[in-house]
Parts: structure tokens; C-alpha cells; sequence
């Protein structure tokens, strides 16, 4: 029984859904993004571990901390998985009416988790571990050793996951009653992400320009590594092995068994209370029904849904909360490189090539993200559009919500996006305004070819013209940022070269804009035909 519970958690979960075929393509990507990842993160350890070595103490200090690091996000991402699983309401249904014991069921989710946790150990901090026996000239029996590493680890980080995940599952509800925490927090998040991202960077770019690791890491900033990585528990307990010293296991071993004891007691406990509660609510009878939305309060929770419901990657609302990070790293790096070497002679001359980077990396991001989530009758489906004929509110204000909604979710990504830039010095408040103009409108205008574009029954997400209307949220971006380039390279002023191209951009959006509404009634009233 147990077998089976474990198989269906992985059909239900993002794993099974990422094996089956005609979402193969979207796996490969993904696979391909952690290996780079991977050999990016192994070949920085390598590098920094190397320049450790001159430093006694330091070099193991710092492989403490960085699997400490490792360990904290993998608790945290198997707690986020354990709230989704355990606290599910849709398998707590289906489970009432199967007959299959509660225990059996959480034994197997955790499980399942257990295993997940074990291999993103093997992805994540068993190439590291690798590497730091490589560098220290371990034994191979030692290297061999380091296998065990994952097995141990994922019993205390799964352990603590479960003790967390009733805290998680009231955070998640307090967030979903209110939205403003959600989007605060989302803010926070991003901006933590900026700024670790920041430090990081300024590492990498110092070691890759000079080699010279003193200039960041002094003898104060060292002894504190070495004073942090002596409360790394329980990894503290693993490193002794690369000294031939395996007493200290013992310690890991008891450290990380008693926290998944713990963890199993609490969350068996708390979801035996979870399947009474809904045990006990499907026999209920409520006197008092659930207030009823108005229609249009109704309609924006259903596109907010329809949004914000996929958990790739590469979903719309992955890549919004990516967007602001994946900016700046990019436009910080090209900055950093024009800044330097044979370019400060050419940034020199043409003082505009700084600005403009920054300008044309936040307005390809914003609209192509933006462009991604504007097919919303491939969002909606064929079929739902007969259901949106039947709400009773206009044509007009449905696709207005419709366009809406995605719409204002990339406005407040974009607007982070350059706040970033500018709090970070990779822009002036000036060339901000500028990007955040450009893009702004950019969006609309390619939100509107979209709409539009489906509307006329000529694309469906996935066909050729499709791919043209992405390419085109590729281009046109390029096209208004290039003439803006074109102009400030033939010696007019700054804001002149950027007032050309956005004023030409304005009136063709306005235009557009006119045209569309006009007909927007009409087309959506001929979709019944295609329907």
C-alpha cells in the first residue's frame, strides 16, 4: 500500500508531470539549466577553496558554510513541498473515500520527500563535497565516503521540514487572505535576492579581474568565517571525515536521526488532526453560505488563477519574480565588462553605451515576459470562451480584465526591476525613467497584438505565427533601443535620441490602441463561430 501511495505522490507531483511526453521539451530545458548551474557553482567553489588554502582553518570553515547554506535552502524547499503534499485538501478527499489508513498515507509522503531531499543533495552538495576532496588530496575511499553525505543530511533536513511545515501551512493561508502581504513579500524577497546577488558578484569579479582575494577577505573577515563555521551542526560532524577522523559521525547521526523522529511525530500528529477536520467539515451542515462575489471581483479572481497556477520555471509568474534578478545580474556583468579592459577606452568616447545597455535589458525582459502571458485564449481555452459569453458583464470588460491582470503583475515587475537599477548605481534616475517609459509602452502595444492576433482566429500558443508575434516582442524592443543608439551615436543629445524613437512608439500604440477597442466587441462576438 505504501508503494503505492509513494507512486501516486509521484504522478501527482511537478516530477511526474515534467516526464511525460509533451512536456519533454520543457524538462530537457530545465535539466540543462541545473547542470549549468552545477558547473558554475562547482567551478566558483573550486576557485575560492583554492584561494583558501593560504589561509589555515579557512578553507574547511568555508566548505561548512557553504553546505550550511545549501542545507538551509533544501529545508526550506522540502518544507514548501512537504505543506503541498500533507496539507493538500484534494488528496485529503479522495483519501477519505479510499480505504487507506492516515498513517500509511504520511509515511509515504514523507517518504517521498525523504527521497526528493536525497537527490537534490546529490545534485546540489555532493559535487561540492567532491571537489573539496580534489582539492585537499583525499583518499578515494574517502570520496567514496562522501556518498553517505546526502542519505545523512536529507534525515535532518527532511526532519526539520516536517517540524516547519504547520508553520508554513498558516503562513501560506495568512498570505493567501491578503494580498498586499503577498506582494510585499515578494518585494522583500527580490530585493534579498539583489543584493546577495550584488556581493556575490563583486566576489566573482574581483577574483576573475586581479586574483587577489585580500582586498575583499580580510584577517577580521576571516576569523569570522572560521568563528561561523564552527556552529555549522550538524555538518560540523561530516568534515572530520576528510582527516580520516569518523568518531564524529556518531554525532551526525544521532543529531540528524532524533530530528526526523521529532519531525515524523509532529507532522503525523498535526495531519491526523488535518483529516479529521475535513472529516468532519464534509459532514457539516452550514447554515451560512459563502458570500457571492460580484461578477467582476469573480472574474479577476479567475484570471488572477489561471496566471499564477503553474509551478514551472518558465510559468509566467516564475519568470515575473525572476525578472528583476535576472536584469541586473545581466546588466550588471555588461557593465562591469564595458568598465574595464579595452572597452573603458571605447565607453569614453561614447558616454551613452552604459545607459543604453541598461535601457535595452529591461525593456527586452519586461516585454518579452509580459508577451508570454498575453494569449488569453490559450490561458482561457477555446471551450471557456462560450462560458465567458454567458457572464453578464460586456465583451468590452472582460478582455479589459483579461488584458488587465497580466498586465498590471509585469507593471509591478518592471517598476522593481528599475528601482533596482537605480538603488544599485547600474542606472540614473533619468535613464530609469527612460526604460521604465519605453518598456511600459512597449507592453501595452505588444499585449494588444496578442490579443488581437488570437482574436482574428490566426494563432494559437505553439503555432508558427505564435512564434513570429515572440519573435516580434524580441525585435521591436531591439528596433526602438537601436534607434535610440543610432541617433545618440550621429551627436544628438541623450534625451533627444530617446524622445525620437518613444514619441514614434507612443503614436503607434495610441493608434492601435483606437482601432482595437472599436472592434473588440465584434471580434469577441465572432469567436463563437470558431467555438
Amino acid at each position: 500500500m505504501i508503494k503505492s501511495l509513494i507512486i501516486k505522490e509521484l504522478n501527482i507531483t511537478s516530477l511526474g508531470y515534467k516526464f511525460k511526453k509533451e512536456n519533454l521539451i520543457n524538462t530537457i530545458l530545465e535539466l540543462l539549466i541545473y547542470a549549468g548551474f552545477i558547473v558554475i557553482e562547482v567551478y566558483l567553489f573550486h576557485m575560492l577553496t583554492k584561494k583558501f588554502q593560504a589561509y589555515n582553518g579557512v578553507e574547511e570553515a568555508f566548505l561548512m558554510i557553504y553546505l550550511s547554506i545549501i542545507s538551509i535552502f533544501l529545508i526550506l524547499l522540502m518544507t514548501l513541498q512537504a505543506r503541498k503534499s500533507i496539507y493538500s485538501i484534494e488528496d485529503a478527499n479522495i483519501m477519505l473515500t479510499k480505504p487507506i489508513k492516515p498513517k500509511d498515507n504520511i509515511i509515504s509522503k514523507i517518504i517521498f520527500i525523504y527521497g526528493k531531499n536525497v537527490l537534490f543533495n546529490y545534485f546540489v552538495a555532493f559535487p561540492i563535497l567532491i571537489s573539496y576532496a580534489i582539492n585537499i588530496h583525499s583518499l578515494v575511499y574517502i570520496m567514496i565516503f562522501c556518498i553517505l553525505y546526502p542519505w545523512l543530511m536529507a534525515f535532518f533536513e527532511t526532519g526539520f521540514a516536517c517540524i516547519l511545515v504547520l508553520g508554513a501551512e498558516k503562513l501560506h493561508t495568512l498570505f493567501q487572505k491578503h494580498i498586499i502581504l503577498q506582494i510585499v513579500g515578494s518585494i522583500l524577497i527580490i530585493v534579498g535576492f539583489c543584493y546577495l546577488y550584488s556581493y556575490i558578484l563583486n566576489i566573482f569579479m574581483v577574483l576573475v579581474q586581479d586574483g587577489n582575494i585580500s582586498t575583499i577577505f580580510t584577517n577580521e573577515t576571516l576569523d569570522i568565517l572560521k568563528a561561523i563555521g564552527n556552529f555549522c551542526i550538524p555538518i560540523r560532524f561530516f568534515t572530520p571525515v576528510f582527516e580520516n577522523d569518523f568518531i564524529p559521525l556518531i554525532y551526525l547521526v544521532l543529531i540528524a536521526g532524533g530530528i526526523l523522529v521529532l519531525g515524523i511525530f509532529l507532522a503525523s500528529y498535526f495531519y491526523l488532526r488535518f483529516i479529521k477536520n475535513e472529516k468532519e467539515s464534509t459532514n457539516r451542515s452550514y447554515k451560512k453560505f459563502k458570500k457571492v462575489d460580484t461578477p467582476i471581483k469573480a472574474l479577476l479572481k479567475k484570471e488572477v488563477k489561471l496566471i499564477f497556477s503553474s509551478n514551472s520555471i518558465f510559468s509566467f509568474a516564475g519568470l515575473l519574480f525572476m525578472e528583476p534578478i535576472l536584469t541586473y545580474a545581466i546588466v550588471k556583468a555588461i557593465h562591469v565588462i564595458f568598465k574595464s579592459g579595452v572597452f573603458t577606452f571605447l565607453t569614453s568616447i561614447y558616454t551613452f553605451i552604459i545607459p543604453i545597455i541598461g535601457i535595452i535589458f529591461v525593456t527586452l525582459f519586461s516585454v518579452i515576459i509580459n508577451t508570454s502571458s498575453s494569449f488569453i485564449l490559450h490561458r482561457e481555452g477555446y471551450n471557456g470562451i462560450k462560458i465567458c459569453k454567458l457572464i453578464p458583464i460586456s465583451y468590452k470588460k472582460q478582455v479589459l480584465i483579461k488584458m488587465a491582470v497580466p498586465f498590471m503583475a509585469s507593471f509591478i515587475a518592471l517598476l522593481v526591476s528599475v528601482v533596482v537599477l537605480v538603488s544599485f548605481n547600474e542606472l540614473s534616475i533619468l535613464n530609469g525613467v527612460f526604460a521604465f517609459m519605453i518598456a511600459l509602452v512597449l507592453q501595452i502595444l505588444m499585449e494588444m497584438i496578442c490579443v488581437s492576433t488570437e482574436f482574428r482566429g490566426k494563432s494559437k500558443e505553439g503555432t508558427s505565427l505564435a512564434a513570429v508575434i515572440e519573435l516580434v516582442s524580441i525585435l521591436l524592443p531591439l528596433l526602438v533601443v537601436g534607434l535610440m543608439f543610432l541617433f545618440a551615436y550621429l551627436g544628438l543629445p541623450f534625451y533627444i535620441s530617446f524622445l525620437i524613437p518613444f514619441v514614434v512608439i507612443l503614436i503607434v500604440t495610441i493608434l492601435y490602441f483606437i482601432i482595437f477597442s472599436k472592434k473588440m466587441n465584434k471580434l469577441f462576438i465572432l469567436l463563437e463561430t470558431r467555438n
